[in-house]
């Protein structure tokens, strides 16, 4: 009788699809694993890998990266500027490389010259803003 019950236990469970959802405290999963609660990871997430192949487990110091839907995510690695603690001024990018100003933003005229004597003031329409550098940085 053992024998056939674990034949047709068998024979069930082959007859049933073998890729399906998992849910933890979820009653529908609808991704492969949907998990509704917290989670604890104590070694490795890995990313790609096939069924003989580990996938990435990516490097120290890097982050886990969406790359947007049904699209895979990847391991990144931040670029985060070494700045010393006694520099001030403007976070700004320069060829892709984040630096401090330290600046001066003004105003500058291209064009306008005064013509006459003003005695009421008059709008300058071409003003272009311009950043000067203190620390000859950029």
């Amino acid at each position: 009788m053992k024998n056939i019950f674990m034949i047709m236990v068998v024979v069930v469970m082959s007859s049933i699809d073998g890729y399906a959802q998992m849910g933890v405290k979820v009653e529908v999963p609808l991704p492969d694993l949907h998990v509704n609660g917290n989670m604890q990871v104590s070694k490795d997430i890995r990313l790609g890998g096939t069924a003989t192949t580990l996938g990435d487990p990516g490097k120290n110091g890097q982050i886990l990266k969406s790359n947007g839907p049904d699209k895979a995510a990847s391991w990144a690695t931040l670029a985060i500027p070494e700045v010393p603690a006694t520099s001030s001024g403007s976070l700004i990018a320069v060829n892709g490389n984040m630096q401090i100003a330290e600046e001066i933003t003004y105003l500058m005229d291209t064009d306008f010259k005064f013509t006459e004597t003003m005695i009421e003031p008059k709008i300058i329409n071409t003003l272009n803003t311009k950043i000067i550098d203190t620390c000859n940085n950029i």
